[in-house]
């Protein structure tokens, strides 16, 4: 019946940054201020503070949410007294100080407490601690302690060690579990209807920090790294012989879909389906830390549909086609925004449609097309080349074949010295000839690194990064620390030039002062040397 297609589905699994650290809305209360880059001081280093910060929109515990967060704890180890991711229903709310934590005596919270302070009235075990209490409490053994404590750092019995530490809070709305970890170490876990049990049955919640202190004191601080809030999968109905295209977010590691057998790819975020009966799909998704599973339950039932697609299309740049999706009685939403059974695409694109026959069910099938065109000249990666290393000229072409200057038919040329090269490309769109002038370069590791920078805002100098014409390939490793060794900025693997991953002059979102700081730097050139660069820099305020 019909020629060509493959469909996006209606919302099946999605995660979505719903409040993204640089978007995300909040209400400091008590101590509480904003920093730079998303970061929060809950208490400055002194006696009898206490602070938090509540995010908006709220989250919906009928979703479940993935928070990735850094927290700093003070310098001081025998300082206090700790800090909490929290649950509230108030985003004013400001708790109890000291080993309260910002959270004590709020009933209408659950709370994940960061505990760094001995403290006996509520039977803190001896090291730095994490447990998972409700309703404002803090005593561990009570009935509101439901999990913990334990060891913050499995490695370490000490968290306030001047350092950030990462932090992973994840809630699986499926089974009511929440879990906590440090580092990428899974520390602690609770399954429970929080809703029900804190919030009198309303799953929307405000989310956010509470930190105090007592007759001892640390700089709390929090800076935000990723929010993700995950869609359940939902349910669908396709028609007999219809496909569906089943999608997880893109940023994870791994996929296993199950069952595989109507699956054109069982492993991979977007697999299409293509059931011969009803059927549950589960989904595992994995990343370093943790593991999520979820399903969707796709019924097969209503009128028989048939659009078969191919699955990918290659046509010369403006040759017409007609993806003709015809089906009786039928209504069609095409990726591209059309609404008729056919579209006669004039660019290259995943076109994907939906076919829906009344309220019974649904198909999806989507093609592939690519519209080509010769390339109009050589573009090798450089255009010089360096002594005793040569340069590869690549003009591979789908359906192509070549004949270069020197009567050679493979699809690439290995230029060894400076001079013109051309290549004929037979091609069934269009035939083509191109050039390329190669000059002689006498040296090929160019780099520039600055010895001052002055991070004052106005465009000039305000950062300090690794600079280069078209020598570096790759730094490796890019590292700037104070006089006393500690490391201040540290990035690795990206292109010179890059605003993105320059330095600031600052540290979680504080100035650092003028003065000499020392940088370290690996980097790889265009003729595959690797040299380590060492130097000083003056930061100027």
């Amino acid at each position: 019946m019909n020629f060509f297609t493959k469909v996006l589905s209606v919302v099946f699994f999605s995660i979505v940054i719903s409040a993204s650290p640089m978007l995300a809305q909040y209400q400091l209360n008590g101590d509480a201020q904003a920093l730079e880059n998303n970061c929060f001081r809950l208490t400055p280093s002194q006696d009898k503070k206490v602070g938090t910060v509540w995010f908006s929109p709220m989250i919906n515990l009928d979703q479940s949410f993935d928070i990735t967060f850094e927290m700093n704890f003070g310098c001081d180890d025998e300082g206090a007294d700790g800090i909490s991711f929290s649950l509230s229903n108030d985003k004013f709310a400001l708790g109890g100080g000291g080993h309260g934590q910002g959270f004590g005596y709020l009933w209408d919270s659950f709370n994940i407490e960061f505990d760094n302070f001995q403290n006996g009235e509520d039977k803190d075990p001896s090291f730095d601690h994490v447990a998972i209490l409700q309703h404002g409490k803090t005593e561990h053994g009570a009935v509101y302690n439901v999990a913990g404590p334990i060891q913050t750092n499995p490695n370490n019995n000490n968290v306030e060690d001047c350092n950030f530490h990462e932090i992973r809070i994840t809630w699986e709305a499926p089974t009511r579990t929440i879990n906590v970890y440090f580092e990428c170490n899974l520390r602690l876990s609770y399954t429970g209807d929080i809703a029900s049990d804190i919030f009198e049955g309303n799953p929307n919640v405000y989310w956010g920090f509470t930190a105090s202190t007592g007759t001892r004191s640390n700089a709390q601080t929090v800076c935000l790294k990723d929010i993700k809030i995950m869609e359940p999968l939902s349910d669908h109905t396709v028609c007999p012989g219809g496909k569906i295209q089943l999608n997880a977010d893109e940023r994870f590691t791994s996929y296993s879909w199950s069952p595989e057998q109507d699956l054109n790819d069982p492993n991979i975020s977007n697999p299409i389906a293509s059931p011969e009966t009803s059927t549950t799909y589960f989904v595992t998704i994995t990343d370093n830390c943790f593991e999520f599973v979820d399903s969707t339950f796709v019924e097969v039932l209503g009128d028989s549909v048939s659009i078969n697609f191919p699955d990918s299309i290659t046509l010369c740049l403006g040759d017409e086609i007609i993806l003709d999706a015809y089906t009786k009685d039928a209504m069609y939403e095409w990726s591209s925004g059309e609404t008729t059974p056919s579209i006669s695409p004039t660019s290259s694109g995943n076109y994907i449609v939906t076919v829906t026959l009344g309220d019974q069910c649904s198909a999806n099938e989507a093609a592939q097309i690519d519209f080509v065109a010769l390339p109009e000249k050589l573009t090798p990666e450089f255009t010089s080349i360096c002594p005793g290393e040569p340069i590869l000229l690549d003009v591979s072409f789908p359906d192509a074949s070549y004949l270069w200057q020197d009567g050679s038919t493979e699809s690439t040329f290995l230029a060894t010295s400076a001079g013109v090269y051309s290549v004929m490309i037979d091609h069934f769109c269009e035939d083509k000839e191109l050039f390329i002038d190669i000059a002689f370069e006498p040296s090929c590791t160019d780099a520039y690194i600055p010895t001052a920078f002055s991070p004052n805002g106005d465009g000039i100098n305000d950062c300090f990064t690794i600079l280069s014409g078209s020598d570096i390939t790759n730094i490796n490793q890019f590292v700037v620390a104070d006089r006393w060794g500690t490391i201040l900025f540290q990035q690795e693997n990206f292109q010179p030039n890059d605003d993105n991953f320059c330095w600031d002059g600052r540290l979680k979102g504080e100035d650092l002062p003028s003065g000499a700081y020392v940088y370290f730097a690996k980097i790889t050139f265009r003729n595959e040397s690797t040299f380590i660069l060492k130097g000083n820099v003056s930061l100027i305020r």
